[in-house]
């Protein structure tokens, strides 16, 4: 049995719109994620017009192991924007 999520996960790719997002946009990730690694984020940055991206000390779970520097992240960006 395949799980949904891992499917949309691992299959749905949008790439191709990123271009699009007029929104300003803060990317925050882990820097040593191995789910999703660091060269995706940088690729969103890289193609969201204005992108900030954020990295955060830690993996993937870094909302639960870095809260503070999570907030600290979308703090500044909210503020600034």
């Amino acid at each position: 049995m395949r799980c949904a999520q891992f499917d949309a996960a691992t299959r749905f790719d949008c790439t191709d719109r990123l271009a699009q997002i007029a929104a300003p946009t803060l990317i925050v990730h882990g820097a040593k994620d191995r789910t999703a690694p660091r060269a995706l984020a940088e690729q969103m940055r890289a193609q969201i017009p204005g992108a900030r991206l954020a990295l955060v000390a830690g993996g993937h779970r870094f909302p639960l192991t870095r809260p503070q520097q999570l907030v600290d992240e979308v703090d500044a960006f909210l503020v600034a924007h």
